[in-house]
C-alpha cells in the first residue's frame, strides 16, 4: 500500500453529555453542559453565541476538562487554546475572569468584531456570579452520542 492510499484509522468515541442551561446577556448568549468524553476526560463546556441577523454563530466553545483544559476560537474551529491544567485547573475561575474582563479581545480572537450596539461589555461587568450560577445547576450527563476521530489523535489526547 503506497501512502497516498493510506487512510487514517478511525475510532468512535462515547461522548456522555447532559442537558443544556443558558442565559443572555449583554447581547451574548452563554450556553452550558457537562461532558464525559468517554473514560478520558471531562467537564463542563461553555459555549458563547451570537445573533446576527437571521444567523446564529458560535463564537467561542470552552472546555473545562479535568485533565486538559481548553478552548475554541472561534467555536467551530478544531485547533485548541490550551489553559494551563497546573496554574489554573480545569479552567473555570480563569474562564469566568477573562469573559468578564476580557471579552472583547476574545471575541476578536474569534474573529468577530461586534458593532458598538451588539454587545454591551458593561453589562458583562455582572458576568462571573451568572456564570458561576449557571454551571452550578448544570445536571450530570444523561445522553450519549458517538463521535468519529483519528485514532492517532485520540492517543495523542490520552497522553495529556
Amino acid at each position: 500500500m503506497t501512502m497516498t492510499e493510506r487512510t487514517a484509522e478511525k475510532v468512535k468515541l462515547a461522548i456522555h453529555k447532559g442537558l443544556e442551561n443558558e442565559f443572555e446577556l449583554g447581547g451574548l448568549r452563554f450556553r452550558a453542559c457537562r461532558r464525559e468524553v468517554a473514560d478520558i476526560d471531562g467537564g463542563v463546556t461553555l459555549q458563547v453565541w451570537t445573533s446576527s441577523g437571521d444567523a446564529e454563530r458560535e463564537l467561542l466553545r470552552f472546555d473545562c476538562f479535568r485533565k486538559a483544559p481548553h478552548y475554541h476560537a472561534p467555536g467551530e474551529n478544531p485547533d485548541e487554546t490550551k489553559i494551563d491544567p497546573e496554574r489554573f485547573g480545569d479552567g473555570r475561575d480563569w474562564v469566568y475572569e477573562q469573559l468578564t474582563l476580557n471579552a472583547r479581545r476574545l471575541l476578536e480572537q474569534s474573529g468577530w468584531t461586534p458593532d458598538a450596539a451588539a454587545v454591551d461589555f458593561e453589562a458583562l461587568g455582572d458576568l462571573e456570579p451568572r456564570l458561576r450560577e449557571l454551571v452550578d445547576a448544570l445536571p450530570e450527563p444523561t445522553e450519549t452520542s458517538y463521535f468519529e476521530v483519528d485514532a492517532a489523535r485520540l492517543a495523542g489526547n490520552q497522553n495529556t
